[in-house]
C-alpha cells in the first residue's frame, strides 16, 4: 500500500469520526499509530475500503479515490468489531462481525453477514441470529428469515452480480451445516446442499459449484468429502480416524481438474496435494521438510488457491505451478520488499 493511500485511510477515519457524532472519539493516537487493519481495493480500483480500530470498536471505512471522499462505512456498535470484509461487486461488500463476550480476552465472531454500499453510511444485516430478535418486528426486509443460525462467507460468485454461496448452521443441536445461495441486497437465500459431516466447511470450484466439504467428529477426527458436480452425491474421499491423516481442501486448478489438498502427515510438516478429480490420483504439489505453510496465497480476483507462503528464517512463497502469473506477481513484489512478508489481500 502506497503512502498516498495509507493517508486516504487516515483521512477516512477523521471524516467518519466526525460523520458519526456517537462514535466522535479522541482519534489522535490511532492516526499517529498508523493502526490499520484490512485495506482492499474495489474491483474497479475505484474505492478503498478498510477497518479502523477505535477505542472499542472496529469501524469500516469506504473512500472513493478519484476525490479522497468519504462515501461509506460505520460502527457496527459498542464492542463489536468489523472482522473481516470482501468485495462482491463493483458497488457492494460484505463484513462479518466479532464481539467482546465476557472475560474472553480477543473478540469472536458472531455468525452474522452485514452487507454495505460504496454510496451509503449505513450497512444491513442479511443473515444471523441478530434477525430473531422479536423487537425487530416489520424491519426485517422480506426474503430474509429470522433464524438463529450463523453464517460465514464461502464464495463471492465473481461476475454473478448479486449473489454469493455461504454456509448456514445452527445454534440448535443440528451440527449439519448447509450451503445456500444468498442475494446481497434482499438476503433471500436458496439452498444448495447439506454438508456429509459434521461442523462442515466448505470448497467451491471456479464455476462457484460447491464440490468438496469437510468437517470434524465428535472424537475431533476429520472426513472429507467431494462431489463432481452439483446436485451428484457427496463420496467420503478421506478419513482421518482410518489413516491418521489429516487432508483440507483448499481449492480447485483454474480448469477444475484438480483439486489443492493441505495433507497433514503423521509425522513432519504439511504438504499440499494435487487430487485428480476424474481419476481420483494424488500428486505432491509442495513440499517443505523444515517449514511449515503458514498461510495459503490466492489469487486476488477470484480467491482461489495459488500457493502457499512459509515462515522461516526468511519468509518465502511457493506457488503451486511453476512460471505462473501468482508466481511472477510476488516474486516482484519481493524483489521490492526484500526479507518482508508479502500478501496480496483479496
Amino acid at each position: 500500500m502506497s503512502g498516498k493511500n495509507i493517508w486516504l485511510a487516515m483521512a477516512a477515519l477523521v471524516a467518519i469520526a466526525v460523520a458519526a457524532p456517537a462514535f466522535a472519539l479522541d482519534i489522535e493516537p490511532f492516526i499517529r499509530k498508523s493502526e490499520f487493519g484490512d485495506i482492499k481495493i474495489s474491483p474497479t480500483g475505484e474505492y478503498v475500503a478498510a477497518t479502523v480500530p477505535l477505542e472499542d470498536t472496529t469501524a469500516l471505512v469506504i473512500v472513493r479515490l478519484s476525490d479522497n471522499k468519504v462515501t461509506g462505512g460505520g460502527s457496527p456498535g459498542t464492542h463489536r468489531h468489523v472482522d473481516s470484509m470482501t468485495w462482491v461487486n463493483d458497488d457492494r461488500l460484505l463484513y462479518s462481525v466479532a464481539q467482546k463476550m465476557g472475560l474472553l480476552d480477543a473478540p469472536r465472531r458472531t455468525g452474522e453477514i452485514y452487507t454495505a454500499r460504496v454510496t451509503d453510511r449505513r450497512s444491513d444485516l442479511l443473515v444471523g441470529q441478530s434477525l430473531y430478535a422479536p423487537e425487530l418486528g416489520s424491519r426485517v426486509t422480506t426474503g430474509k428469515r429470522m433464524e438463529r443460525v450463523w453464517a460465514e462467507l464461502v464464495d463471492t460468485l465473481p461476475g454473478s452480480g448479486n449473489e454469493v454461496v455461504i454456509a448456514v448452521g445452527s445454534f440448535s443441536d443440528d451440527p449439519y451445516t448447509r450451503a445456500e445461495r444468498m442475494h446481497v441486497v434482499t438476503g433471500r437465500r436458496a439452498p444448495i446442499t447439506r454438508a456429509p459431516v459434521r461442523n462442515g466447511s466448505y470448497v467451491t470450484d471456479n464455476a462457484g459449484v460447491v464440490r468438496a466439504a469437510w468437517g470434524r467428529n465428535v472424537d475431533n477426527s476429520t472426513k472429507t468429502y467431494i462431489r463432481q458436480d452439483d446436485g451428484a452425491e457427496w463420496v467420503l474421499f478421506n478419513d482421518e480416524a482410518g489413516n491418521g491423516v489429516l487432508r483440507i481442501p483448499l481449492g480447485f486448478s483454474p480448469d477444475n481438474a484438480t483439486l489443492y489438498l493441505r495433507s497433514q502427515r503423521p509425522t513432519g510438516t504439511s504438504i499440499i496435494e494435487g487430487l485428480e478429480m476424474a481419476t481420483g490420483k494424488r500428486t505432491v504439489i509442495l513440499a517443505d521438510d523444515s517449514a511449515e505453510p503458514e498461510a495459503i496465497i490466492r489469487d486476488p480476483m477470484r480467491g482461489m488457491p495459488s500457493g502457499v507462503r512459509y515462515i522461516a528464517e526468511t519468509p518465502r512463497t511457493a506457488c503451486f505451478v511453476r512460471d505462473s502469473d501468482a508466481e511472477r506477481r510476488y516474486r516482484s513484489l519481493e524483489g521490492a520488499f526484500p526479507g518482508q512478508s508479502i500478501r496480496v489481500t483479496w
